[in-house]
């Protein structure tokens, strides 16, 4: 029997990860490259399942670079692509009220605009008086960065399989990879319930589902998928449609304006299990919800929930995600461990990796700080807030 014909490069995972992934290889020249995708359409998990948040105010130097790249990349996004990316520079505005909060706040606001980030600090009565809508008895500082915002996912992704198809690339949906394969110590390809793909290198980009994957192909990672729940409401013609996302950082929760009503969510997060565990509206973390965002913004008192999902957060010790080739696996790349930026560092991320897959090295930005054999990698896989 004849072996199945080689492609140059299959990507493991159909979300914003994998799928820029495939439009950066294809700009660089690689044609035939395959995504498969074990949900029927691209952009199904964690990504779909995402408020679709761009933000670059991060308290790590390497990911506001990485924010930034992307923010850029955005700017051209429709004439790249063809397609629009809805992104609505509404801001992110983070609030403090704890005396420590408030002070380390300041202090990032101080490294960001070291960074070149436009990053305004204000006190609660410029809050008010920018954004009447929100009380701010009770806040001390906030951050406010009005080239943050938002966008829709589902545009993100679209726009990236254009690309990528119109470069070569192959997407193959309802197909669930078993196992990544070698040969002679290097990767040979993917086994599938449909056969063998086989490939000269293997890209896993697949969030919550690439622990299992990555030990059996003998590549154990510290990722640690949690959930997050996010709430839609029924239109509020009252809340003001150019507010910016707004993250309160002390009783952790955000919301922002969408399709005339608002996204809200805990910015907190449950461990394992799956987005369908967490089903209804009900319970004591909706009830929580519900409590800070009166306290926040009175006119929520108006919203009722119209749906509500869940979605996967795969986070790492050190908060960074994890790209490059595996240790001892030739063959094998690894863009996983995004921990709920996959929307903001994805993009750039990628585009940085896909040049070191070709090229041997990237020029887009340092990909070191994110190496899987980081020392960091090895700690204790400590709780984060994930802000």
């Amino acid at each position: 029997m004849p072996s199945p014909p080689r492609v140059p490069c299959v990507i493991v995972g159909g979300g914003i990860a994998g799928v820029a992934a495939a439009a950066h290889l294809a700009d660089l020249g690689i044609r035939g490259v395959v995504v498969l995708e074990r949900e029927p359409r691209l952009g199904e998990g964690a990504t779909g399942r995402s408020a679709g948040g761009i933000r670059q105010q991060f308290t790590d130097p390497q990911l506001v670079r990485a924010a930034r790249v992307t923010v850029r990349m955005l700017e051209t996004f429709s004439a790249d692509t063809g397609v629009d990316p809805e992104f609505r520079r509404h801001g992110y505005l983070l609030l403090a009220t704890d005396p420590d909060r408030a002070r380390r706040l300041r202090e990032e606001g101080d490294l960001q605009r070291g960074l070149g980030l436009a990053v305004e600090t204000l006190g609660p009565d410029a809050v008010k008086e920018r954004f009447p809508c929100l009380e701010t008895g009770d806040v001390i500082a906030a951050n406010f960065c009005g080239t943050d915002g938002y966008l829709s996912p589902h545009a993100l992704v679209e726009g990236y399989r254009s690309r990528a198809q119109g470069g070569g690339a192959e997407f193959r949906t309802s197909r669930r990879v078993e196992a990544v394969e070698f040969r002679d110590g290097r990767v040979s390809g993917v086994r599938t319930a449909e056969g063998f793909v086989a490939a000269d290198r293997v890209l896993v980009a697949s969030g919550a589902d690439a622990g299992p994957l990555l030990e059996e192909a003998g590549v154990p990672l510290p990722l640690r998928p949690t959930l997050r729940r996010i709430h839609a409401t029924h239109p509020l013609p009252a809340v003001p449609r150019d507010l910016p996302l707004v993250l309160d950082l002390d009783k952790p929760f955000y919301f922002r304006p969408e399709s005339g009503g608002v996204l809200l969510s805990l910015a907190e997060v449950e461990e394992g299990g799956t987005p369908e565990r967490m089903g209804g509206t009900e319970g004591a973390l909706t009830d929580r919800l519900v409590e800070r965002a009166l306290a926040r913004c009175p006119l929520l008192g108006e919203a009722r929930f119209l749906a509500s999902w869940s979605g996967h957060r795969t986070l790492t010790p050190d908060d960074r995600p994890i790209l490059g080739e595996a240790p001892d696996r030739p063959g094998l790349w690894l863009a996983v461990g995004f921990g709920g930026h996959g929307i903001t560092h994805a993009p750039s991320l990628t585009r940085a990796l896909a040049e070191e897959m070709v090229h041997g090295a990237s020029t887009t930005l340092p990909l070191g700080p994110y190496r899987p054999n980081r020392p960091e990698l090895g700690g204790e896989n400590r709780p984060s807030s994930v802000l």
